[in-house]
């Protein structure tokens, strides 16, 4: 059994670094001319994504959105959809706008999902294209982000201070609740060698890195609450420290930890 899985481990490496879009070529090849079942539910056992997720956009308010000064993004972990994120964890958005001297009322909330991507990279583009035409309508913009969600708010975070729209006079706030320094961290912690080739390439999430990218932008701030009592993450929890990134590590569940320990 441990020389099929090497044997397995050593193709996938292969395939991961010189074919990457032909490997995705073939998934959709799969998916739509030859499984009635699609090969998509076999990724949800070794990649970030869901298989009843979609790309639903819930924004607040209905009416008239896009009128006030700030944006909030709001993106929960990789098995939460949009509802989920809204209906579990407002209360901690509102706690960080309270604490940031931001009122509810003065923002554009937009709760974001985990779409059917198959790698990272197109996951964010899609996900950009979705709040892309609110930059510069907005002078501040505070993203959310639990557990692998925080990637998803760091990369997102990486485009927006790129973008033409934004400038020196506009602002991003970044919560990061329980997230990790890199996925591939977990995937070594985890031993889980077979699939690390896939994830390294296909969904590489390095937060830590991301976060120090954004050291560059003065007018980005990250706030990061980690706690060192999770068995998944284990050594890998989010613990970067600069003059624009600020983490708390806590050793009470993450169940256990709100905005007041920031």
């Amino acid at each position: 059994m441990w020389f099929v899985s090497k044997v397995f481990h050593e193709i996938l490496k292969f395939l991961s670094n010189w074919l990457p879009e032909f490997i995705i070529y073939c998934l959709d090849l799969f998916d739509t001319c030859f499984l009635s079942i699609p090969i998509y539910t076999a990724e949800i056992f070794f990649a970030p994504v869901v298989l009843w997720n979609s790309d639903e956009v819930i924004k607040e308010p209905a009416e008239n959105f896009g009128s006030r000064n700030t944006l909030v993004l709001a993106t929960g972990g990789n098995a939460m959809n949009a509802n989920n994120t809204k209906d579990n964890l407002s209360f901690m958005i509102d706690d960080f706008l309270q604490k940031q001297g931001i009122m509810k009322e003065t923002c554009d909330v937009m709760y974001l999902e985990f779409g059917k991507a198959r790698d990272y990279e197109t996951l964010i583009d899609q996900l950009f294209n979705s709040i892309e035409s609110q930059i510069s309508s907005h002078d501040t913009i505070v993203l959310y982000g639990f557990s692998m969600g925080g990637a998803v708010s760091l990369s997102l975070a990486n485009k927006i201070a790129r973008h033409k729209d934004f400038n020196q006079n506009k602002q991003i706030k970044i919560l990061l609740y329980h997230t990790f320094s890199s996925l591939s961290g977990i995937i070594d912690s985890w031993d889980l060698w077979g699939v690390k080739p896939y994830m390294d390439t296909f969904w590489n999430m390095n937060n830590h890195d991301l976060a120090k990218d954004l050291d560059q932008y003065a007018n980005v701030k990250i706030h990061a609450i980690s706690s060192t009592r999770d068995e998944l993450l284990g050594s890998s929890i989010f613990s970067y420290n600069s003059s624009q990134c600020i983490t708390k590590e806590h050793s009470e569940s993450h169940l256990n930890i709100s905005c007041n320990d920031i």
